[in-house]
């Protein structure tokens, strides 16, 4: 089915209700005109113009005031009341929509039509690192010392991150176009397989832009410790095995400041090797452009291995059938993801900057 297909002289058709839903749902999600565009196209068959998705974003608020006035309904409230009741919303933000309606003497469905309509819904709070104001501000200088950086500059550091991955975990949400009929479809839902025995590991990966990915390496638990989990001494052996692949001259190695990582054994092997570093601030993972690879090798593992959800066995056997997957997964991730992540830098900084050292999107 084709939206804006023109036949002669016909006109292009009307957009259906449920299309339009689709578009502005997507939208709400944060997907850009070009996603929309292109998920509506793929998913369902469906063409449309960037014009004709801008337009049905546009004038979704007036549809859904011309909804609440159909069959000579009066409005059940004036402009003074809705900004009124916008304000109520955002001096507790965290009040649930029930509570709202019922401060206000409205119902839920009401105050949830005229809280859209000026750009406002319940939406789930984003999970991020607690920061006091002494990170939020060493955060902002430390912006401040890099945002004059060129691309090229930040193509000079080898960046580095380790993850946990979990068995069963795969680190994205799915969304789903549906009738509300639909909710309980198999097609509908986001299947959570159930645990077996727990088995996670540890990986650690780099990347430069002027040498690449360096492999996925499984860090290994340390029998001496007393807890004989990963220590400082299981990352220098990462380090001293595998940075070299990735470490080339006149390049600074970052790494956040996680114990295993300013352990004075770690310190003293970066000093004899004679290893520059890039100083980094507390609690920032999101400066880090590795942090979103990971997301990707957590999905594409299952692609790799899916029977690796419900498979019995012993924990060692399945943590390495976890390792096969996870190191197949960080191989398959597109070359574009990694040449993209650098450039992004200067943006970042620039948002931190902005945000006066407090949370951004990045």
């Amino acid at each position: 089915m084709v939206l804006n297909e023109i036949s002669g002289n016909a006109r292009p058709r009307e957009l259906k209700p449920y299309e339009r839903a689709q578009i502005v749902t997507l939208h709400d999600t944060g997907l850009s005109t070009n996603q929309i565009q292109s998920f509506i196209q793929n998913k369902y068959s469906l063409q449309c113009t960037r014009a004709t998705i801008h337009n049905t974003i546009r004038l979704e608020p007036e549809r859904i005031e011309d909804h609440s006035l159909k069959d000579d309904r009066e409005r059940k409230t004036t402009r003074e009341q809705d900004i009124r009741l916008a304000e109520l919303a955002m001096d507790d933000s965290d009040q649930s929509t029930l509570e709202l309606a019922a401060r206000v003497g409205l119902s839920a469905r009401t105050v949830q039509r005229r809280l859209k309509e000026r750009g406002l819904r319940k939406w789930q709070k984003a999970r991020v690192p607690a920061l006091r104001l002494a990170d939020a501000a060493a955060r902002l200088r430390w912006c401040n010392d890099h945002k004059d950086w060129t691309v090229e500059q930040w193509n000079k550091v080898v960046w580095f991150d380790e993850c946990s991955v979990a068995r069963g975990k795969t680190g994205r949400q799915k969304w789903v176009f549906r009738p509300a009929k639909d909710k309980w479809k198999p097609y509908a839902v986001q299947k959570n397989w159930a645990r077996r025995e727990k088995v996670s590991q540890m990986f650690w990966g780099a990347f430069s832009q002027e040498h690449g990915r360096s492999t996925l390496v499984p860090m290994e638990r340390d029998p001496d410790a007393a807890r004989r989990g990963v220590t400082a001494k299981s990352y220098l052996k990462v380090l001293q095995e595998h940075l070299p692949t990735v470490l080339g001259e006149d390049l600074l190695f970052q790494q956040d400041n996680a114990p295993i990582h300013t352990a004075n054994v770690v310190k003293e092997w970066f000093r004899d090797e004679g290893i520059k570093k890039l100083d980094w601030p507390s609690y920032s993972p999101n400066l880090n452009p590795m942090e979103n690879l990971w997301g990707p090798l957590k999905h594409e593992i299952y692609e790799q291995d899916f029977g690796l959800r419900t498979v019995r066995g012993t924990r060692e056997g399945v943590r390495k059938r976890l390792v096969v997957a996870g190191c197949a997964s960080w191989e398959a991730i597109d070359e574009r993801h990694f040449s993209s992540l650098a450039s992004s830098m200067p943006r970042c900084c620039k948002a931190v900057i902005e945000a006066e050292g407090w949370y951004t999107g990045y």
